[in-house]
C-alpha cells in the first residue's frame, strides 16, 4: 500500500518535472533566438559603420579609392595637440558607442542543467547554519552576558594600566 502511493508520487513528480523541463528548454530557445537576432543586428550595424568609415578615408578595400588616387593623411597627426585630440575623440566614442558598450556586457549562456532523473533529486545540500536547537538557552545567554568577579576586575584593571589600551596583551 506504501509503496504504491509512493510510487505514484514519484511517477506524478517525476512528470512534473519533465513537462517543467520542456517549457524552460522553449524558454530558453525563445531567450537565445532574441539574443542571436540581436547580436545578428548589432554585427549587421558594424559592417555598415565600417563600410562608411572606408568610404570616408579613401580605402582601397571599400570598393572606392581616394580622390584621384591621392594618398589619405586622415589618420596622421601632425602634432602632439592634434593627436591628444583623436585620442580624446577615440575615447568618446568608445564611451557612446553601443556596439562598444554591448561588448562589455556580452554573457556567455550557458547550457541549463535540469535534473530529470530521480537519483539525483535525492542528493541534496542540507544548510544548518545558523540552526538554533535550544533557543531558551539561546536568549539566556544573549541577555545573561555574565559579570566578572572582583578578582578577574583587579587583574583586568592591574594589565590595562601596565600596557593601555593594548587588549591583544591584556
Amino acid at each position: 500500500d506504501v509503496i504504491e502511493v509512493l510510487s505514484a508520487r514519484f511517477a506524478a513528480d517525476y512528470d512534473l518535472l519533465e513537462r517543467k523541463n520542456a517549457v524552460l528548454m522553449e524558454e530558453y530557445k525563445a531567450y537565445y533566438e532574441s539574443w542571436t537576432h540581436h547580436r545578428q543586428r548589432l554585427d549587421r550595424l558594424a559592417a555598415v559603420r565600417a563600410r562608411k568609415q572606408g568610404l570616408l578615408n579613401g580605402d582601397e578595400n571599400s570598393g572606392r579609392g581616394g580622390r584621384r588616387g591621392a594618398i589619405s593623411l586622415a589618420d596622421t597627426a601632425r602634432s602632439d595637440l592634434e593627436l591628444d585630440q583623436i585620442m580624446a575623440s577615440l575615447v568618446n566614442e568608445d564611451l557612446t558607442n553601443p556596439e562598444i558598450l554591448s561588448r562589455k556586457n556580452i554573457a556567455t549562456i550557458p547550457d541549463m542543467l535540469v535534473t530529470t532523473d530521480p537519483r539525483q533529486l535525492e542528493v541534496m545540500y542540507d544548510d544548518r547554519n545558523g540552526l538554533v536547537k535550544d533557543p531558551e538557552a539561546f536568549t539566556r545567554e544573549l541577555l545573561n552576558p555574565g559579570f566578572w568577579t572582583e578578582s578577574e576586575k583587579k587583574k583586568f584593571v592591574d594589565a590595562y594600566l601596565a600596557t593601555p589600551k593594548q587588549f591583544g596583551r591584556i
